[in-house]
């Protein structure tokens, strides 16, 4: 018989009974009433309950990756299209569902990965120099460029942290581009100081990371030469005195620079390879590429996962290798989740720790040029 975990209420005191100790469960006792059963067409009969701090009703599908929906879509399909360059198109006569029900999908599944990743975080105990950088590409029209921030281990290629920031248009254009960009920019213009921010929030998660790992040696942060580093790091109070204190040096390295297999940046670069290769929206030259910011980032968290969790470190040699266990991270904790991955639902309330760039996905905050009116969340996505 299904028991539930814990309350879904967030502002329950049951709301995080799933962490309490076996004697602490004893004492609190029964928590929950059974209330009958509730039927759907979707998933059929499963059991109703009512939590006795709170009297919120809730079924055993509450718990469920699928909570709220009515047809049901296998995530392990969607995880490998991702990540195997299908196009939305191709995925909606594939699957035979409509872009709407693939939008849905993924951003649970997102969720999920999102906190996938604040979930093995504080597991992250071996230290590594750390390389950051940017990935360019388009969204909406190619008048809206975006600048990925990405944050990789140079040694075990392990992707620690990834943020989204719209950017200006540059570079040569014809009178007749200048005179559209000024259009397109009458409605939307990216901020100015936008990779500053964005980089900022990667230094945060950067700083994190060299706190709690205390290695004996400073940790080298490796960059390209770009102009606005500088001033991101002087924004970030703990990147700033991680530098005052010698934990964390500062390689700059030349865009010039070897970048090759044995090169400073080389897991930087071996990264963007493989999100174009795998990603048909950031395929060079690409005709798919996305129209909504939101969803892009949904995607791009989910191949995030794939490539830390799924996808082998190399395709010779070491085959059998991932990169989360070149960085670290405990078997049982990840083998555990990854098995509920495409299963359970994962509440926010219960990963205060994510950083600010995972949450402003999960929260949907990213913002889409020329977008009419914001996407709020669903309601069931904050709790």
């Amino acid at each position: 018989m299904h028991t539930p975990p814990f309350c879904p209420n967030p502002d329950c005191r049951h709301h995080h009974h799933h962490t309490r100790t076996r004697a602490e469960k004893a004492r609190v006792g029964t928590w929950f009433w059974r209330k009958g059963l509730r039927h759907t067409a979707c998933a059929g009969s499963h059991q109703r309950y009512q939590c006795i701090a709170c009297k919120r009703f809730f079924t055993e599908r509450t718990f469920s990756i699928d909570y709220r929906v009515h047809r049901t879509v296998s995530y392990r399909d969607l995880i490998r299209d991702i990540s195997s360059r299908v196009s939305l198109a191709a995925t909606h006569r594939n699957r035979g569902i409509s872009p709407a029900i693939r939008r849905n999908r993924v951003g649970r599944l997102a969720r999920n990965c999102i906190a996938l990743h604040a979930e093995c975080r504080p597991y992250l105990t071996t230290p590594e120099d750390l390389i950051a950088d940017g990935f360019v590409s388009l969204e909406v029209s190619q008048y809206y460029p975006c600048n990925l921030h990405i944050l990789i281990g140079k040694d075990s290629e392990y992707l620690f942290a990834m943020d989204h920031v719209t950017i200006r248009r540059t570079g040569r254009m014809s009178p007749r581009q200048k005179i559209r960009q000024a259009e397109v920019e009458a409605v939307y213009r990216p901020a100015p100081d936008g990779i500053i921010t964005s980089f900022t929030r990667i230094l945060h998660s950067m700083a994190w990371l060299v706190l709690q790992w205390e290695p004996e040696d400073p940790v080298q942060l490796i960059t390209d030469n770009k102009k606005e580093y500088p001033d991101a790091i002087s924004r970030c109070e703990e990147a700033h005195r991680l530098l005052s204190d010698q934990s964390l040096g500062w390689r700059h390295i030349s865009s010039n620079h070897h970048r090759g297999p044995g090169g400073p940046m080389f897991a930087m670069d071996n990264f963007d390879r493989e999100l174009r290769k795998d990603m048909a929206a950031y395929v060079r030259e690409t005709v798919t590429f996305r129209r909504n910011v939101q969803n892009a980032m949904e995607s791009v968290q989910v191949y995030r996962m794939y490539h830390n969790f799924l996808k082998p470190y190399r395709v010779r040699g070491e085959a059998s290798a991932k990169r989360w266990q070149r960085a670290g991270l405990p078997a049982k904790l990840v083998k555990r989740r990854l098995k509920t991955l495409c299963v359970r639902r994962a509440f926010l309330s219960h990963y205060p720790d994510i950083p600010e760039e995972d949450l402003r996905v999960w929260k949907r905050h990213l913002y889409t040029p020329g977008q009419l009116k914001q996407q709020l969340p669903w309601q069931y996505i904050v709790a």
